[in-house]
């Protein structure tokens, strides 16, 4: 408060007291600081009436930015504007969006009051504007002149870039700062990402440090210009005024420890330095639990005396090594550099001791976005230096490794021995192996023939047609499985097997079943060159065999000719394409098999599913047709 003091009585050393009127004369973006009367902070009033009738003071400093200092009480503004522009939309834009609070008051001819209030206390879609800075229509006519008066309470310092405009500028310096604010953002996702891509391949603590750094850096960056509000957390009003201070708390930190880590600072080398910068450690703490208690004005006050603090001892500390020959500070000690120099400009311009232009606005952004770019450089240079460091070793201990030589190639020379002779062994276990695989898929199909001989019986002293139906189908799909075993047991490989001659013995099969007229149907198979491990053989079966069997069922009447096609390509290098159908009577336009209930339908779909496929109906040709898409298998021959 002392400090606002001081800075109040300086303002009023330039100071007159007869009252400015701001014209408007274009339409472009004007700051109107020096047309803007401050009342006395040291008399504390909160309502409006009673601020009225009191004196502002205008300063004739021709500064068009206000530089007020903290303050843990009230503002009061007043100031006049006059219109004279041909359009009316003029608006009052207040660039700070860390402003706590702030209301507009407008006061008609007639001496009466009306307000506008935004801040962090109210969710962000309670806004007219959809922008983080704070924006206040004047609703001045051409011609006229009306005198406002702003009330506004802020934590932090109280710079205020209050300017006038129409609201085509303004949306134009908006999208300006839409722009700039996403490249800073870009900058800092891009610099994660890549710094987190090499932590997760070096598991350098260096690195965690830092990502978490660059994370709670930018969420503080926008945090103070409002963005995270507007789209991260517009209704949590606790993040909205606690979150600079936390953020800026557990930014600080990981940047201590990260600078601990990199410079590799040893309690029992460097005892004065350690604790100097865990010592800061605890007092960021400290302030994290002041703003989680909501004491504000506390915690601005020892956030910035603290960050000063600790970026200058980072500078010193990382110049002292840089000094002692540890060659990766070099990219660190210019990394602090940078960001102290803008942060320098920042504050300078905060204070009203160098004119607002957008490298001081800016200047803690602009800072950085360089910072975080030469920290990173600064960790791959260091990778380089242990890679040097590394090569010097190696070369040290060549001379040993060329002794130890003849040593090892006598050792190598037993080891292939009896490498060689254990080669051998896996060799004629591996025989044994083929031996015993093709004995199971024996195995297998007898098995699987054995289960479908004992349905067959079960099904001769069935009487129910339905039932009978079912263990007839049960066969043919175990029958389909059978056929595979059987062709991998007789074939040389024992994983994959020549689909077409699969397919081919398959609807042998099924004819054999069926009592049908074999000249009266026909099959046309194509399937060249296409091999199938198992895995992908069996299922593929079972659906080829039931939309088979639903033809020799269905399709055709009696002795009707027909002919059934199944044909197979690949599409592309991870995809088969299945088409199979029949030329037969076709299905009924109120009927769609993908959607019935049967149980062949169902483990069609079932099974296409299994193969990562699609099922569709082709109602181009004649009959009932089919297109089966599946991925391609990984086969061997």
């Amino acid at each position: 408060m002392s400090k606002f003091l001081l800075i109040f009585l300086c303002f009023c050393s330039n100071a007159v007291f007869a009252q400015n009127v701001f014209t408007v004369k274009d339409q472009s973006i004007t700051y109107i600081g020096n047309y803007i009367g401050l009342h006395d902070p040291k008399i504390h009033v909160n309502d409006i009436e009673q601020v009225k009738n009191n004196t502002f003071v205008y300063s004739n400093s021709n500064r068009d930015i206000l530089h007020l200092g903290p303050s843990d009480s009230y503002l009061w503004l007043k100031f006049s504007i006059q219109n004279n522009l041909s359009n009316s939309d003029l608006v009052l834009s207040i660039d700070q969006p860390a402003i706590n609070f702030v209301k507009l008051f407008k006061m008609d001819v007639n001496g009466t009051f009306s307000s506008v209030e935004l801040g962090e206390h109210l969710q962000f879609s309670n806004r007219k504007y959809d922008h983080p800075v704070y924006i206040f229509d004047l609703n001045l006519e051409l011609g006229a002149t009306a005198t406002y008066y702003l009330q506004i309470k802020s934590d932090e310092n109280n710079t205020l870039p209050i300017a006038v405009s129409s609201k085509r500028a303004l949306n134009n310096y908006l999208s300006d700062k839409d722009v700039f604010i996403g490249s800073f953002l870009g900058v800092m996702v891009v610099m994660f990402l890549y710094n987190f891509m090499i932590f997760l391949f070096v598991k350098d603590r260096s690195y965690l440090f830092y990502i978490i750094y660059l994370g709670f850096l930018s969420l503080t960056q926008l945090s103070v210009q409002g963005y995270t509000f507007k789209y991260l957390w517009p209704n949590n009003l606790f993040l909205v005024t606690t979150g600079v201070i936390l953020f800026a708390c557990i930014a600080t930190i990981a940047g201590i420890l990260f600078a601990i880590s990199f410079l590799k600072i040893k309690k029992s080398i460097h005892p004065k330095i350690y604790y100097f910068l865990y010592a800061h450690i605890s007092l960021f703490v400290l302030t994290f639990f002041l703003g989680l208690s909501s004491n504000f004005y506390w915690a601005y006050t020892f956030l910035n005396l603290f960050t000063s603090s600790v970026s200058l001892g980072l500078l010193f500390i990382s110049y002292y090594f840089l000094y002692k020959g540890y060659e990766p500070a070099r990219f660190f000690s210019l990394a602090w550099t940078c960001l102290l120099v803008f942060v320098i400009l920042f504050t300078l311009r905060d204070t009203g001791i160098i004119e607002h232009s957008f490298i001081s606005f800016y200047g803690v952004i602009i800072g950085s976005m360089i910072e975080v770019i030469f920290l990173s450089i600064a960790l791959a240079d260091r990778i380089n230096h242990y890679r040097n460091e590394t090569v010097v070793a190696i070369k040290e201990k060549e001379y040993i490794l060329a002794e130890q030589n003849s040593k090892l190639e006598l050792l190598v020379e037993d080891r292939t021995k009896t490498i060689n002779e254990n080669y051998k062994k896996i060799k004629e276990q591996d025989s044994e192996k083929e031996v015993l695989l093709k004995e199971i898929h024996h195995r297998v199909k007898n098995n699987l023939q054995i289960i479908t001989s004992l349905l067959s019986l079960q099904n001769q002293n069935l009487n129910n047609p339905e039932l009978k139906n079912i263990f007839t189908s049960s066969q043919y799909r175990i029958n389909s499985m059978a056929i595979i075993h059987e062709m991998l047991y007789k074939s040389n490989s024992l994983s994959s097997l020549k689909y077409e001659e699969y397919l081919v013995k398959l609807m042998e099969s099924l004819l054999n079943t069926f009592d049908v007229d074999k000249k009266n149907i026909e099959f046309k198979i194509s399937a060249p060159d296409i091999i199938m491990n198992l895995e992908t053989a069996i299922p593929l079966g079972l659906i080829i065999n039931e939309i088979v069997t639903n033809a020799l069922k269905y399709a055709f009447k009696k002795n009707q000719k027909g002919c059934i096609t199944i044909e197979m390509s690949e599409l592309n290098q991870d995809d088969f394409l299945l088409k199979i159908g029949d030329n037969g009577i076709g299905i009924s336009d109120d009927f769609n098999p993908l959607n019935s209930d049967s149980l062949g339908t169902k483990l069609i779909r079932k099974l296409t599913i299994q193969l990562e496929g699609a099922l569709e109906m082709n109602n181009e040709l004649e009959g009932t047709n089919y297109n089966i898409t599946f991925k391609k298998a990984r086969t061997t021959l």
